[in-house]
This record gives structure tokens, C-alpha cells and sequence, in this order.
């Protein structure tokens, strides 16, 4: 019996920027590029979800990898505003699994400065049950510790609950821990077979 629905965030309650963050800040298509690969794809990029380092060591290990862009990449990450950008469809897909009787949590990689810096972006924090921020518990998934720390905290019984991730490596790790896991491509996708989840139930 379903009376759970959780929810990860970049991708799916909220678009990740990542492709056009240095675009949206100027620059020109090439540099934006290189940028985005010394940031976003460096290993680095990590530490922002795991919480153990501060912003300015991870910033530091960006601009040692690529000493030519460390200017840019100084004054593009002193703030993460618009890493992720709003999601009309949200808080009313949130409030329609409300009423059908579903409580409705988070479970997301992220970082404090980016959930800090995106208040905006993230106005549908209030509306749910509980929050699981990666930055707050050192785990990220799919490490399968993140899945028993969220379930301990909020006391869910996997078995009840359906997980949502855009991640297919996190929806398997999900199916492992014993969640039922969907995996989300895009959004009436998403929105159509979590209805028949829900409405099977």
C-alpha cells in the first residue's frame, strides 16, 4: 500500500542549469563551454553535495585544474543562483499527490550554498513533509546509506513508498533499498506513471 512519494529535486522538481549557468552569466558559447566542463564535469563538483568541504576549497580545486579560467570561475561561483531555475508544474503535481492522501518528501544531492543561493527556485520546500539534503548527512546517492538515513529520519517504510529520480543509476540503487523507483524522463511521463502508481494502489 503507497502513501509515500519522494521526490529527488535537480531534474525533476527543478531544471539543473548546468548547460547554460555560464551562458546566462555572458559569456560566449566557447568559453561558457569550458567553463562549464572545469566545473560542472570536474570530481570536485561533488564536494558541494557531500557537505564536507567549504565553498572556497572546492573553488580552489576548480581554478588549480584550470589556472586559465580561474578569474572567470571565481566571480561565476562566489553565488550558485540559477545552477537550478523554478519548475512551473511543481507545487501543483506536489498538491494533486497531496490530495490524493500521499505524503511527499525530498531526497536530494545538493549543496547548502545552492539550496541557500535558489530560495526562489526551491518555494515548494515548505508544501512537503521533510527534506533530505546530501549536504546535511555527508551521503549522496546512490549510496544506499542516503536511502536508510532518509528512512530512519522520517521513519518510511520503503515498501510503501514510490521514489522519483532523472538519474537511472539513483532509481536502481532505490529499487535495491526496496523503494518502488520510477524513473523520470520527463515530465507527463513522469506525472502518467506515478497516476498509475497511485491510482492502482
Amino acid at each position: 500500500m503507497i502513501n509515500t512519494v519522494i521526490f529527488d529535486v535537480g531534474g525533476v522538481l527543478v531544471h539543473f542549469d548546468r548547460d547554460i549557468y555560464f551562458s546566462k552569466r555572458g559569456y560566449e558559447p566557447a568559453k561558457a563551454k569550458q567553463l562549464t566542463q572545469a566545473v560542472f564535469d570536474h570530481p570536485a563538483w561533488l564536494e558541494y553535495d557531500l557537505g564536507n568541504l567549504d565553498d572556497v576549497t572546492i573553488r580552489n580545486r576548480f581554478m588549480q585544474d584550470a589556472p586559465e579560467l580561474a578569474d572567470d570561475i571565481e566571480k561565476s561561483l562566489i553565488h550558485l543562483h540559477g545552477v537550478i531555475s523554478k519548475k512551473t508544474s511543481t507545487i501543483p503535481w506536489i498538491r494533486s499527490i497531496q490530495q490524493m492522501g500521499q505524503k511527499v518528501y525530498i531526497l536530494s544531492n545538493i549543496g547548502k550554498t545552492c539550496v541557500a543561493d535558489n530560495r526562489d527556485a526551491l518555494d515548494f520546500v515548505s508544501m512537503v513533509d521533510g527534506c533530505f539534503w546530501s549536504y546535511e548527512h555527508h551521503v549522496i546517492k546512490p549510496d544506499l546509506k542516503a536511502f536508510q538515513m532518509m528512512m530512519d529520519q522520517f521513519h518510511i517504510d520503503p515498501k510503501q513508498a514510490v521514489f522519483i529520480d532523472d538519474t537511472k543509476k539513483n532509481v536502481e540503487a532505490g529499487k535495491q533499498f526496496g523503494l518502488y523507483g520510477l524513473w523520470y524522463q520527463d515530465q507527463r511521463q513522469a506525472e502518467s506513471d506515478l497516476m498509475a502508481i497511485l491510482k492502482g494502489n
